[in-house]
């Protein structure tokens, strides 16, 4: 880095501040090594810190070389995320060497897998305050947390035009939003606290003195289930932990229409989902929560449908910027019985329900 001068106490105090402001913003010279190819495909991947992202950009604007690489390492990156996992890693395996970033990319896949296995491993409402506490646990949680949220709300070309799709297990992206008559309720109130939670207030005249009631929020057309509470004495007040900053809300009231409330169970628009599913078709399989069990994801559908036929493929959000492909299945239309789909998964995955996001997809045919 370009050093700063030392100056005589001759000049007067605005004289040395008006020299040091010019000397802090003269373009400085970068003498560090050139970023590997772990950094450059960290970089792409979206998992490097913002100052070590813009140092590798500063690079490239003087380095015609760093440029080839990027364009290399893009191509790279969608032949890795295009493969099964499991042959990535027997790939790895078989010549540590013969494959530029695929370690830096296994070790991404492993480290995000590791997060969210530790911290989402239950349904909503509990889904919430684990990817606030998740997003507090460092780096990792951070980037783990950036990818739950990309992957819900971002429109990737990937995802746009598709009929509804469910988003991981307390998750649900759909066609419209968590709109569900209130008639029912003489107050329906949302605030965003100032440390990022979002509480709700709602009361009724109608029912028993106790009953449950369950609360979604409605966002960009996306119905996310919230909380469940009990009414007392026609009111109930429940505090759901780190949404607000999550979904990156504005701390104050939350618009009337973005929040919806039915007693006794969740609002049709935004039952439980579990996985992105994208049939291509209108009809989509029925899924159980997925579950990390003896190093595999293991996924339960019916697949009840005969359009439901073909070849799918399930991928996890693994960066802000990336899916990795998990495994290829053959699915043969099987009606009232369940079939179990299995995807070898890192060793870093801890067992029990997998919160991570999933897309479950079916293949389009070379006809396509």
């Amino acid at each position: 880095m370009m050093q700063r001068a030392n100056f005589d106490d001759g000049f007067s105090k605005i004289a040395m501040s008006m020299i040091n402001a010019v000397a802090k913003s003269s373009p400085q010279t970068l003498t560090s090594p050139d970023p590997g190819s772990r950094d450059v495909l960290r970089y792409l991947s979206g998992v490097l810190p913002a100052d070590e992202a813009a140092l590798i950009e500063q690079f490239a604007i003087d380095a015609p070389k760093l440029r080839r690489e990027l364009g290399d390492l893009i191509s790279v990156l969608s032949e890795f995320q295009a493969q099964p996992y499991s042959e990535l890693v027997l790939r790895l395996a078989s010549n540590p060497e013969g494959s530029p970033g695929l370690s830096a990319w296994i070790e991404i896949v492993d480290s995000h897998i590791k997060t969210v296995t530790t911290f989402l491993a239950g349904c909503v409402p509990v889904t919430w305050p684990a990817i606030a506490a998740m997003a507090k646990q460092g780096a990792e949680g951070l980037i783990a947390a950036r990818t739950m949220w990309r992957a819900l709300f971002a429109d990737s070309p990937a995802l746009t035009g598709r009929p509804p799709l469910q988003l991981g297990f307390g998750y649900r992206r759909g066609i419209r939003g968590a709109i569900e008559p209130v008639q029912l309720f003489t107050q329906l109130e949302g605030v965003v606290l100032p440390n990022g939670d979002l509480q709700i207030e709602a009361s009724t005249d109608f029912g028993p003195a106790e009953r449950a009631v369950f609360f979604a929020f409605s966002m960009n057309g996306r119905a996310l289930p919230l909380a469940e509470a009990t009414v007392q004495k026609g009111r109930v007040q429940v505090v759901v932990e780190g949404l607000g900053q999550f979904l990156r809300l504005s701390t104050g009231p939350i618009p009337e229409k973005t929040l919806a409330a039915r007693l006794d169970d969740w609002p049709e628009v935004c039952k439980l989902g579990h996985v992105i599913v994208h049939s291509g078709v209108n009809a989509f399989p029925v899924l159980d929560l997925p579950v990390i069990s003896s190093g595999h994801l293991v996924l339960t559908g019916v697949f009840e449908e005969p359009q439901l036929d073909g070849k799918w493929e399930l991928l996890v959000a693994v960066s802000p910027n990336c899916w990795q492909m998990l495994a290829e299945f053959d699915i043969k239309c099987v009606f009232e019985r369940p079939q179990v789909l299995r995807a070898a998964m890192p060793s870093t995955a801890m067992e029990g329900p997998f919160g991570g996001a999933l897309w479950f997809r079916r293949q389009k045919s070379k006809a396509n």
